[in-house]
């Protein structure tokens, strides 16, 4: 019996093919990266949208944006919290997309432009700078007071 990484997609399992014998067992993201994987998935029917040769469209509505599927590749389009619209996509043209149910990676798409992404960067980085130098000028500053509580 041979058995595919869909049989255990349901399951939450990672491992593949526990039936082989005398094979290691091998997790998912280096699993697909075999040409056993490729053939497997080839035979696998693959969704109109994910052809790059195909003209069917898929539209759907995610958190914080919409998403476009057509010829292989998944676009998304959302807006920042300051206005700026932001656009990012991804190929999903490979054979780890192909098969039935198989909606592809869960990743989460940008939340913010890069202009708002570096201004958060620079402050979470000036935040810690500050911090540092606080605790340069009172090293106790960081240990908190403590109060001995009567247990029951």
């Amino acid at each position: 019996m041979d058995l595919d990484y869909e049989d255990f997609s349901n399951g939450g399992m990672t491992l593949h093919n526990p039936a082989a014998g005398g094979r290691p067992r091998l997790p998912f993201r280096i699993y697909k990266l075999t040409e056993e994987f490729r053939q497997k998935q080839m035979l696998k029917p693959q969704r109109d949208t994910r052809n790059p040769r195909g003209t069917a469209v898929g539209r759907w509505e995610v958190q914080g944006g919409t998403c476009v599927e057509m010829r292989g590749i998944r676009s998304w389009f959302g807006q920042c919290g300051c206005g700026c619209w932001i656009y990012s996509e991804r190929d999903v043209s490979t054979p780890e997309f192909r098969g039935r149910n198989n909606s592809g990676p869960k990743g989460r798409w940008p939340k913010y432009c890069a202009g708002c992404r570096e201004r958060r960067q620079q402050e979470r980085a000036d935040e810690a700078r500050r911090g540092m130098a606080r605790i340069r000028r009172d090293p106790h500053s960081r240990k908190r007071e403590f109060e001995f509580r009567e247990r029951f």
